[in-house]
This record gives C-alpha cells, structure tokens and sequence, in this order.
C-alpha cells in the first residue's frame, strides 16, 4: 500500500506462483474506504509487471515534486524468470490514475523529486520472453505474423540464452512469418542487438528494424548459427518517435522445417535526449 497526492493505493498481483503477473490496484481518499473496483495498472500487461510480482511501493519526495517507486519480486531463483530479484520501476500518474513504467534503465533526482529514462534503457519490453511464464504462441508485448491458415509458427521455447524461455519460429512445412514490436522511443541513434541461433538453409531469415522514418535495416541470420551469438543493427536515426523491430524467416519449401530461434532484443539510444516521466508506451 502507498499514499500519493490524497489517494490510498493497494497493489496486488495475480495467483500465478513464483511467476510474473499483471499487477492491480484499488484506490480511495480514506484508508478505511470505500475503494474503487479492481483494475490493472497500465503498462503491466506488455511484460507483466518487468517480469515481477507486486512486492512494495516506496515514495520519493523532492523539491520539484513526487512519485512512487515499485519494487517487484522477480523469484529468478525459484522461476527462471531471467536475472535478477527485485526490480525498481517508476509508477507515473494521470490525475489519480497510476501508470507503471517497464524500464531497464533510470535515474532518480532525489533532491527535486523527480526520475528520467537511462541512456542505456532497453526500450524493447519482454525481450526474452521470460513473462509469459508458460508456452505460447501469442507473447506478451509482442505480435505475430504468418500465412498458415490454422497453425502458428511463432511461439517460445525452453532453453534461452540466459534464463528459461526463448522465441522460436518453426513448422513441418514451408511457411512465412514475423514476430514484432512497434515501440514508441524519443528521436536519436539507436541500435539494435540480439542473441540468436539458425538451424541455416533459409530463403530469408534476418533480424529488422524499420518504420523509423528511414530506410529498412536488416542483418541475415538464415546461416547455420549452432551456438547463441549477438547480432547488432547500428545507427538507426529515429526521427518520426517510432520504430519497429523483429524478425522474418521465409524457410525454403524443399527444406520445410526450418528452425529459428532467439532470445534477446534490445535497442537503445546512444544519443536521444532521455524522456521525462510519463515514459514511452507500446502501440
């Protein structure tokens, strides 16, 4: 429970475990209530909360102004849910409405009371599919694409670079797909990295970003790749506040069960001004 700007919040999670979760919140003027029906907090259900549970809420006070830190119990130890066990995330607000901020990377300006992304900050949410916890076809924050009429080629797949869960695209015959993510990010130079493995022999296999307000940029990844290796696409001059990023494979027919798998996007500014809070949100 915290107390922001007149208002009581309860925060509480789903019954999922040691897994991660959306998370919830009740509100009211009065500790004692009446508190408002049960809602989920934005901006946890791309990753489901940073890949954590609700644990606590702590408030930093400034100069400037105020806001709510979240911390989230990740149970890497007990889930696999990726590295780490308490996570910090900054929780914004729209008049009493909470906003929860799924950031890599950030910095607090204790004195003034106020917090801003890192120029290190992986705007990519879910990037190694940690957070849907169980296999799937459809994963959280990201969407899927492919022209089998009653089958899906994208899913994740135990066995990732770091903790649990991977992305595969993978079927008994030939087929097309994507999965992707439109991102809303602050106008600069990016780049893009990820962690991948190639069974090889595609027509074409590669990684992407594109809808930057420039050209298409993409690296090849339908070689045999054996072991987990990091792919990188520089210099990606955002200048519209947006972009796409993923990966398409176009397996060749007589090959048919082409196997692709990668674990880890990230993209991140090397020279875009941090925003302020509130922060970016996917589309």
């Amino acid at each position: 429970m915290f107390k922001h700007n007149g208002y009581y919040y309860m925060l509480s999670s789903d019954l999922h475990g040691w897994n991660a979760s959306h998370t919830y919140f009740i509100k009211s003027t009065n500790i004692m209530g009446p508190y408002s029906s049960e809602s989920v907090m934005s901006g946890t259900n791309s990753d489901f909360s940073h890949v954590t549970q609700t644990g606590l809420a702590v408030t930093v006070t400034g100069s400037s102004g105020s806001f709510v830190v979240f911390g989230g119990d990740r149970w890497s130890d007990f889930a696999g849910n990726g590295i780490g066990y308490n996570q910090w995330i900054p929780i914004s607000f729209s008049g009493s409405t909470p906003y929860f901020n799924s950031l890599s990377q950030w910095s607090i300006d204790v004195a003034n009371g106020t917090w801003s992304v890192g120029a290190g900050n992986n705007y990519v949410l879910n990037p190694s599919f940690e957070a849907d916890r169980v296999a799937q076809t459809a994963l959280a924050g990201w969407a899927n694409w492919d022209n089998l009429p009653s089958a899906e080629a994208n899913a994740n797949v135990s066995g990732g670079q770091t903790g649990r869960w991977a992305m595969t695209q993978y079927f008994a015959s030939a087929y097309n797909a994507s999965m992707y993510q439109n991102i809303i990010v602050p106008n600069g130079t990016y780049t893009l990295k990820a962690w991948v493995k190639s069974s090889g022999g595609q027509t074409t296999a590669h990684l992407y970003a594109k809808n930057f307000g420039g050209t298409e940029k993409t690296i090849a990844i339908n070689s045999s790749i054996g072991n987990w290796t990091q792919m990188t696409i520089s210099n990606i001059q955002v200048t519209n506040g947006s972009i796409q990023v993923g990966v398409f494979q176009s397996p060749m027919l007589e090959i048919g069960s082409e196997r692709m798998i990668f674990l880890w996007l990230k993209i991140n500014s090397k020279t875009g001004s941090p925003l302020k809070s509130p922060i970016m949100r996917l589309f």
